[in-house]
């Protein structure tokens, strides 16, 4: 389940036939994904409960990530590789 406490789940339909599916949290876009890239995006919140609601999202949608903190950096673990947060966004090709 994603937290509802300031959670907002929108669900649109590409011209393509897929579907983009974007979750914000507090007005941030947190994570938006459809079959090709998931886009994680901290929108300069690095904390404990916009790195959750990236993770609730990965569990709910399968996505098979996983986001941490590690010494005040996100990292997320994806497809048996480590990637860093070298910003705000963070592109996952699927």
């Amino acid at each position: 389940m994603i937290g509802k406490t300031g959670t907002t789940i929108r669900e649109r339909e590409e011209e393509e036939g897929d579907t983009e599916v974007t979750v914000e949290y507090r007005g941030t876009p947190v994570v938006t994904f459809n079959s090709s890239v998931i886009v994680l995006n901290t929108g300069g919140w690095y904390s404990a409960t916009t790195s959750r609601r990236m993770n609730e999202v990965a569990r709910e949608y399968e996505l098979e990530y996983r986001v941490f903190r590690r010494v005040g950096r996100y990292y997320c673990e994806y497809g048996n590789k480590l990637y860093s947060f070298l910003g705000d966004t963070l592109w996952l090709i699927r």
